[in-house]
């Protein structure tokens, strides 16, 4: 009897074990024989799991987006005000210890510019709720307990979409450039939204 394989869990070892050759090269120069070769199986099984390269690098996003979403929040929490909070949220995928997750970032984007399928959509969309969720609790809480105004819950799409801005400028820009960029933002944002 041969043993019971978790496909999920299989999935995402294979995609973890093909993010350093992703890393290293060009997505477009890299053929699923050499991912397969990567992940130390063959290339019929990774059909098995994927039905394109662009898919093992949705996979990795969803890996990758986790684990830096659990260390942000959990940074998050240990925060006294919404600024700070903001600044976190904002501001941590910057650090070097995102490099990865940056460079995977890219390079979905990438793909999303010239391939459109269902799960490159169910990521964004994933995405985008989670996001929401997390900035909503977060600015709910603040407006309870700082001195914000009640308002600033209609600003939440807008805070989102200013965060997408900002990962979009990372493509072209120096992560320095773009902390001072939203260091600005944040501190005029809260010009507007502290009650007087």
């Amino acid at each position: 009897m041969s043993p019971i394989v978790d496909k999920a869990k299989k999935r995402q070892a294979i995609a973890l074990s093909c993010l350093p050759l992703i890393l290293k090269h060009n997505l477009t120069d890299i053929s699923i024989s050499r991912l397969a070769q990567a992940a130390n199986i063959g290339k019929g099984t990774i059909y098995e799991y994927f039905t394109c390269k662009e898919d093992i690098v949705v996979e990795l996003m969803y890996i990758l987006q986790e684990q830096y979403m659990q260390d942000v929040l959990v940074r998050i929490e240990k925060q006294a005000t919404f600024k700070e909070k903001l600044k976190i949220f904002f501001l941590s995928l910057y650090e070097d210890k995102y490099e990865h997750y940056r460079l995977v970032l890219k390079i979905f984007i990438g793909i999303s510019y010239y391939k459109t399928n269902s799960e490159l959509i169910a990521f964004q969309e994933r995405w985008y709720e989670k996001n929401t969720e997390h900035l909503q609790t977060i600015l709910d809480n603040a407006i309870h307990t700082e001195k914000l105004k009640s308002k600033s819950s209609h600003l939440i799409n807008g805070i989102l979409n200013t965060y997408v801005g900002f990962l979009l400028s990372s493509l072209s820009k120096e992560c320095c450039e773009i902390q001072k960029e939203v260091n600005e933002y944040i501190d005029t944002l809260f010009e507007f939204i502290c009650k007087q």
